[in-house]
């Protein structure tokens, strides 16, 4: 199971995109069968007309690759991301890593493109898996399969620090809805 109840798994129109023309995202699983999960991949190959330069590519074997005319050359040109040829410390210089600076704990940074196109920039990717500690608690995730997620009442789940939960988010006495330990 990717999630649990069947109305916390997502949807095929909640896969967020990521902005990067080169990233592709797949929707796999159903809710009924508590296995939606959307998962991304980056292409690889390079195929004309596809607005996704892939760092292998360049522009005698993709048309979607900025001109190497163009790259570098010092300025800032409509295609290019960055030009490696402006002195460092430049606002237009080529990222090589990328920091965690959108305050958003359920994205990661992942650098894109390449500097030798002229194509390198960061993006943030969402998390898609529920994972221990990296501080993201997704809404499929809860606190049996991330620790990052608190138990909640009325999931219909029995997390640790629940005597019950049957589902319903009413607080009543014996298992009706959710009882705290």
């Amino acid at each position: 199971e990717t999630c649990d109840p069947p109305g916390s798994c997502p949807k095929e129109s909640d896969c967020p995109s990521t902005g990067d023309s080169c990233s592709d995202i797949t929707y796999s699983g159903s809710p009924d069968t508590c296995d939606a999960l959307c998962s991304y991949s980056q292409r690889t190959r390079c195929v004309n007309g596809d607005n996704c330069c892939p760092t292998t590519c360049s522009d005698a074997t993709d048309s979607s690759c900025p001109s190497s005319l163009w790259c570098p050359d010092g300025m800032l040109s409509p295609v290019e991301t960055c030009d490696p040829d402006i002195a460092a410390g430049d606002l237009y210089s080529c990222p090589t890593s990328c920091p965690e600076d959108d305050g958003d704990v359920c994205t990661l940074p992942k650098l894109v493109g390449a500097a030798a196109q002229c194509t390198a920039r960061c993006i943030e990717v969402p998390v898609t898996t529920c994972d221990n500690g990296d501080g993201c608690c997704l809404p499929t995730c809860n606190a049996n399969n991330d620790n990052d997620c608190t138990a909640k009442c009325g999931n219909a789940i029995l997390e640790s620090g629940e005597e019950c939960d049957d589902g319903n988010s009413d607080n009543q006495d014996g298992c009706a809805g959710c009882k705290l330990l």
